[in-house]
């Protein structure tokens, strides 16, 4: 492939805000005989392979994976953003990209960074259940950090949000500072 193109497809994952150090490239040829340009997004293995003919460099045809959960992912799931006789310009190739880091690798990012609630709803309900006469919850210090975080956003927002006069805010403030003081009593 072109270098001209290579370096169209750094620029778009560098402009969609994404690590390109999270990215790795190689080239090969397809079973058609065809070059390859591989572009692997190490952390959720998805790719996507951009191939032109051996004959024109300026059009393409290509596939991508796209993100799945893990139990899901026994095999990759491969989407053709065009058919091998159906051969489109750069720009086409572009589109697809875009959608497959919007799509997909933002997906598989975002998947990453939320919270399983339902496993964390699990592993309260073991706790509760295997001592069911406790009468004050343990903390770790990660979690009253987290919650001091959260009471301290709370109080950011609700101010934002509802702009409460002098009065209103003193009495936001000393229910939140308790509930912050609060947090540490909870061993």
């Amino acid at each position: 492939m072109l270098k001209r193109y290579k370096n169209v497809f750094f620029q778009m994952i560098e402009g969609a805000g994404l690590n390109v150090g999270d990215f790795t490239t190689k080239e090969g040829i397809a079973e058609s005989g065809d070059p390859t340009f591989i572009i692997h997004y190490r952390p959720a293995n998805l790719t996507f392979t951009a191939v032109n003919r051996w004959s024109d460099p300026h059009h393409f045809y290509g596939y991508y994976t796209i993100y799945a959960p893990r139990t899901w992912k026994k095999r990759a799931t491969e989407v053709d953003y065009q058919d091998e006789g159906d051969e489109i310009d750069f720009s086409e190739t572009k589109k697809a990209l875009d959608t497959w880091l919007s799509d997909h690798v933002r997906t598989s990012i975002d998947e990453e960074l939320l919270p399983d609630l339902w496993a964390t709803v699990s592993a309260t309900l073991v706790t509760t259940t295997s001592s069911p006469h406790s009468q004050t919850a343990h903390l770790t210090d990660e979690e009253r950090r987290q919650l001091k975080l959260a009471l301290a956003t709370f109080r950011v927002r609700l101010v934002q949000t509802f702009k409460p006069n002098k009065a209103q805010l003193q009495v936001v403030s000393q229910q939140l500072d308790y509930l912050t003081a609060a947090v540490d009593r909870l061993k």
